[in-house]
């Protein structure tokens, strides 16, 4: 199941993107020809996300949010829209390159008591070291949608 099908209201959230979904797409496009992501779809992907970042659950700014890949590209991953989530740009830029879990754990850092003390590296490097901060499993917006959802 993808992201989008997870947020409340499943057949209402899903409705923007599903003539995206078509195998036809019926001349709608996902990305424009500069590369980017085109007006429509960033719209239709906001809306299915109800607003809201897909990790940290932030309210987006229609303007300004981030269209990321839950699997990058550079890991194997594409522009199809299961692969696509809405973003705010500190949880995109933080996730940069990186796989779910890898963001999972610099998330946990950013929203503990440790913020601007360390980094997920060192948090990790402790860990291998015996130290236990006490940080908890982050749990991204979309993982507590879905179980809000089941």
């Amino acid at each position: 199941m993808s992201t989008y099908e997870a947020f409340p209201s499943r057949a209402r959230v899903s409705e923007p993107l599903r003539p995206y979904l078509s195998p036809t797409r019926r001349g709608l496009r996902v990305t424009n020809s500069n590369g980017g992501f085109c007006r429509q779809f960033r719209a239709a992907l906001l809306e299915a996300h109800c607003g809201h970042c897909a990790y940290c659950g932030e309210f987006l700014c229609p303007h300004s949010f981030h269209v990321d890949h839950l699997i990058p590209k550079e890991l194997g991953g594409s522009n199809s829209i299961g692969n696509l989530v809405a973003s705010c740009p500190p949880c995109n830029t933080a996730k940069g390159a990186r796989d779910l879990e890898s963001l999972r754990e610099v998330l946990a850092v950013r929203f503990s008591k440790y913020r601007g003390v360390i980094t997920a590296a060192q948090s990790r490097k402790l860990a291998e070291l015996g130290v236990d901060l006490g940080l908890e499993r982050f749990r991204f917006f979309f993982e507590e949608v879905l179980e809000a959802g089941a």
